[in-house]
């Protein structure tokens, strides 16, 4: 155990694993995930990081026949992952209170019913505060296969902010009421390019919870 803390214990090289693990594999796509990390701590991990052999340098050539290079987990990088996902459910279940875990939840739904292929053909940051004082921030990004739902300010900027209270985001969710209509009655608020405003609510098809089926007498 205090080999392996000694190993990866720092702030940042599990963070970095994770980002790998989720599809993260350019440069800038890792720094861009992480807030508060420089590119010049960054690259040091990453060196750090091929040292211990759990992470692999490969070059690739871009359609316009750019060198670039990809970062990938190697088999004891990949061993990690269950790590990470011990961590952070513990997390979860003993130092996350509990309105962060209503507003993740409701992340995650509105990820599942993303119609991604209504989105615009290029990566989507979707920014979502709550009027709930002590609920955190969170966003929603999309850049093609990739999903990614965290908590915090989405960095580069979102492309589109949404605002409102975590009950009204829950009946979405749910499918018990429309986003049109309570973006109607400025139960939602959005803020972004009028393009993505307007086409924003067909992003999300509403399924609306099944009406319930008397039982016969």
């Amino acid at each position: 155990m205090s080999n392996a803390i000694r190993l990866v214990g720092d702030r940042w090289s599990l963070l970095v694993v994770r980002e790998l693990a989720v599809g993260n594999t350019r440069f800038t796509e890792i720094h861009d995930a992480l807030p508060g990390l420089s590119k010049s701590l960054l690259a040091s991990r990453l060196r750090y990081l091929e040292g211990l052999a759990i992470v692999e340098r490969h070059p690739s050539e871009t359609p316009d026949r750019r060198s670039r290079t990809r970062y990938v987990l190697s088999p004891a990088g990949w061993g990690l992952a269950p790590v990470l996902q011990a961590l952070g459910g513990w997390a979860l279940e003993w130092y996350v209170p509990e309105e962060t875990k209503d507003v993740l939840h409701v992340l995650q739904q509105l990820e599942r019913r993303l119609d991604r292929a209504m989105l615009p053909k290029r990566r989507v940051s979707i920014q979502f505060h709550f009027a709930e004082p002590s609920a955190p921030s969170g966003y929603v990004r999309v850049d093609g296969a990739d999903v990614r739902t965290c908590l915090g300010e989405s960095e580069p900027a979102s492309d589109l902010l949404v605002e409102a209270t975590l009950p009204v985001l829950t009946d979405l969710c749910a499918g018990r009421s429309g986003w049109r209509d309570a973006i109607d009655v400025r139960a939602v608020k959005l803020a972004g390019p009028a393009a993505l405003v307007q086409a924003f609510p067909m992003w999300f098809p509403l399924t609306r919870t099944p009406a319930s089926v008397p039982t016969p007498a």
